[in-house]
């Protein structure tokens, strides 16, 4: 808990200065990729060189001294601690090809769930969509990613569906892209919707990128970058379900006890999390605490808990490492038995059910 206190306690933007026009934060996975990380940087000062106001690009860690490496060797060292992720307009995730081998520090992933429970936008470049995936932050949403990297992620997560053909996708408050200079295809729409088609319109003619989409379809948004097909509305509808029952929660709430009880239940996936212990550090009694929770959520924290423990054996299922008694213990489950009464109560079916077919 003295983590996520540490987080939560944290601003991008210190008391009484004035917020970014864009902040972006960024998670550098070990091989990432130094064009992509370049276009990101350069395009961003390119718009404050411009008069767009301040460009923040935060690259986030949580260990003094604890450099990135890029694919090519090049050493970066984050510079700003994990902090409260409402400060961002997006938080992403940059790897580069193949780099979905490397593990990444083992709190990025903990930031991850924290970010996701904020209702901000959360990204992956290249192989970035592994972590997001492995921590089940798609599930349910279609994804993209380097063609290079595209057997080994259907191998590693059978139930998400990878857009072979497109190059940048938003899905569901994610967006997954191609590694390098795709990122540009993302980030001039994502920066016309915050600062107006007019400015991302010049700063396109300063970094040479054009020609430039026609105002009406940036105020859409160019359904070929966006990696849109003509998906009906039932197939939409049909592909939505599993999401609505296993993806995290995009909460946010205005009671900040709340939104910080939330980030610790799902920071851990519900493991070793009690609701005396969330209420304890909210200042409040147990009653009170649980009727807080209650009337903002619709469920008593025990049921939230619960919930979580529950969708993260879902997203474990569904990736066929495990058997089903290990992911029984893994989300914390006292033996096979309680856990699959406890799954099928909540999914209708048995946990063998969710398991890959070979």
């Amino acid at each position: 808990m003295q983590w996520l206190d540490a987080v939560w306690s944290r601003s991008l933007v210190e008391p009484g200065c004035e917020r970014p026009a864009l902040a972006i934060g960024l998670l550098l996975w070990p091989g990432f990729s130094t064009l992509a990380l370049a276009a990101l940087r350069e395009t961003l000062l390119a718009a404050s060189a411009l008069g767009a106001g301040e460009m923040r690009l935060a690259i986030l860690g949580d260990q003094p001294g604890l450099h990135a490496v890029a694919g090519d060797f090049t050493v970066v060292t984050p510079d700003t601690a994990y902090v409260h992720p409402a400060g961002f307009d997006a938080v992403l995730v940059l790897a580069g090809p193949h780099s979905w081998r490397q593990a990444p520090c083992p709190t990025m992933a903990n930031y991850l769930r924290i970010v996701a429970t904020s209702g901000v936008l959360i990204g992956a470049v290249g192989a970035g969509a592994f972590v997001l995936a492995e921590e089940g932050l798609l599930a349910g949403r279609r994804v993209c990613l380097d063609p290079a990297d595209g057997a080994a992620f259907h191998a590693a997560f059978h139930g998400l569906t990878v857009m072979d053909d497109a190059h940048v996708l938003e899905d569901g408050g994610r967006v997954t892209m191609r590694g390098g200079l795709a990122i540009l295809s993302w980030l001039m729409p994502f920066m016309a919707g915050r600062l107006g088609v007019e400015a991302a319109g010049k700063l396109a003619e300063v970094i040479g990128l054009n020609p430039w989409p026609a105002q009406a379809d940036m105020a859409a948004g160019d359904a070929s970058l966006q990696g849109e097909d003509d998906e009906s509305d039932d197939e939409a509808a049909s592909r939505r379900t599993g999401a609505e029952v296993h993806s995290e929660r995009p909460l946010a709430m205005d009671d900040p006890r709340i939104a910080r009880a939330v980030a610790l239940i799902e920071s851990r996936h519900g493991r070793d999390v009690s609701p005396s212990e969330m209420a304890r550090a909210a200042g409040l009694s147990a009653r009170q605490f649980s009727r807080l929770f209650r009337s903002t959520l619709g469920m008593t924290p025990k049921h939230f808990i619960l919930e979580a423990r529950l969708r993260r054996a879902r997203v474990l299922l569904e990736q066929g490492a495990l058997s089903i008694s290990s992911i029984g213990e893994e989300t914390g489950f006292a033996d096979s038995a309680h856990f699959t009464t406890a799954f099928k109560a909540r999914y209708g079916k048995p946990p063998r059910h969710f398991r890959p077919k070979r």
